[in-house]
């Protein structure tokens, strides 16, 4: 709606920007490292930590965008929502496990363990072992879904099954990890995403609008320090309060943000949460 008047080609505020929008920030950069570093050297498993909004998923898909310029695989699972079977038969229908031909009903566990295992030797072979990012896992309440990932890395034998599995949730990841001893064990790289200092705050918002084709300084110095104190620099909050900020500017005819435009509409974006 605004994107004309402030000369943007595209709305610069999405939470589904593709990944070519990365900013890295210094904690985000850090932890893309990380993860590269976990699955490159092959160590099998770990974790990415990061409250609500900081941008793990974000960061899971810039991390597979990067895996798939050397042909490798992510397995995606909703690990809160399936019980241990169901993971397992997504995970088996993700790789186009041959037993899936038949009726998944008739395919006993044993059988789609073994079939996954078989797929990893060839994509081992081929040294394009996949990661298989366990999202939510903070939400997970069955303690045998644990039990199932434990048994998953289990399957792996050092340059003969190869793959990586990532568990991504909120710091109560953190010591749910620790009450399951042999699990965290088995984590090799934990990391754990903070938010935007004030100076980072400030060039993601410069970088999201010079990737939307903005020429202009549209968020004045000031705007950009309120920005980061009323967000605290969690992505999510910065994007929504910027999104909002423009189309108020947009629609009060401003020519900049100031730091008591944005002030502003964080108090109407809290009056309208409220209600």
């Amino acid at each position: 709606m605004y994107e004309t008047y402030w000369g943007l080609a595209h709305p610069p505020f999405t939470d589904h920007a593709d990944s070519s929008w990365f900013f890295a920030g210094h904690s985000h950069h850090t932890a893309l490292l990380k993860l590269r570093y976990l699955i490159d050297s092959r160590q099998g498993a770990g974790m990415l930590v990061g409250s609500s909004g900081i941008g793990k998923t974000y960061l899971t898909h810039v991390l597979e965008n990067e895996l798939q310029l050397n042909e490798q695989s992510v397995v995606r699972v909703l690990s809160s929502q399936f019980t241990s079977r169901e993971i397992v038969h997504d995970i088996a229908f993700q790789l186009s496990v041959p037993e899936l031909a038949v009726d998944a009903d008739e395919v006993g566990l044993d059988r789609l363990l073994h079939g996954i295992r078989e797929n990893l030797i060839e994509l081992t072979a081929k040294n394009i072992p996949p990661v298989i990012v366990f999202e939510d896992v903070h939400l997970i309440d069955d303690f045998q879904v644990f039990q199932t990932i434990r048994s998953l890395l289990n399957l792996r034998i050092v340059g003969q099954v190869e793959f990586t599995i990532l568990l991504v949730g909120t710091p109560v990841l953190l010591a749910q990890m620790m009450r399951s001893g042999e699990l965290e064990d088995r984590m090799a790289v934990k990391t754990v995403v903070k938010p935007f200092s004030e100076g980072d705050t400030a060039d993601y918002v410069r970088h999201r609008l010079q990737v939307a084709g903005c020429e202009q300084p549209i968020f004045s110095d000031e705007a950009c320090q309120a920005i980061a104190e009323i967000t605290g620099g969690i992505p999510r909050k910065i994007n929504r309060l910027c999104d909002l900020a423009l189309l108020v500017g947009y629609a009060d005819g401003l020519t900049q943000l100031t730091a008591n435009d944005v002030e502003s509409v964080a108090d109407d974006l809290v009056m309208s949460i409220a209600e």
